[in-house]
């Protein structure tokens, strides 16, 4: 009768636990590069790009992007941005006896918008400019130009990126 230890080589046996520890090395320098990765993209001084989209498929309208923080609308065009200093008190930005905006950088961007009946304002509204955004809107609105606005995070880049 032969002894168990007998019949039992070394080539008889495998140990998977090598394997695993090496897997196991492997996934977890997938899974840093990864999060590094993330880290870099979503770190400091990161953007956001919005793509503008239609719930009815078609786009018959292009967005004109405006981000609004309380005081100045900046309107982005490929020209270059332009800035347009209202001031915080919205009780200001009219001139009384013509009850109209006093801005006529503004003026002249509302007219802009209204002529151009295949565009819209997208306003970009940063925390700072809740308080007296619906005035500013309803200016908007006033004069028939259509509007859609969003919330951004207050120090956060923002693009619009065309299709």
């Amino acid at each position: 009768m032969r002894n168990f230890h007998e019949s039992y080589s070394d080539s008889d046996h495998f140990d998977i636990l090598p394997f695993i520890a090496v897997m196991l090395i492997v996934l977890a320098t997938l899974l840093f590069v990864t999060m590094v990765m993330a880290s870099i993209n979503v770190g400091i001084d990161a953007g956001e790009g919005w793509v503008p989209i239609s719930e009815t498929g078609n786009d018959d309208k292009t967005p004109v992007l405006v981000e609004w923080n309380g005081e100045a609308i900046i309107v982005q065009k490929p020209s270059g941005n332009e800035s347009i200093f209202l001031g915080r008190n919205k009780y200001l930005w009219w001139v009384k006896p013509d009850v109209k905006f006093e801005s006529v950088k503004l003026l002249k961007f509302m007219s802009e918008m209204k002529s151009k009946k295949d565009s819209y304002v997208l306003f970009a509204v940063r925390p700072s400019g809740f308080e007296n955004f619906q005035a500013l809107a309803a200016e908007f609105r006033a004069k028939g130009i259509s509007i859609g606005y969003e919330p951004v995070e207050q120090g956060k880049r923002i693009k619009l990126i065309n299709k």
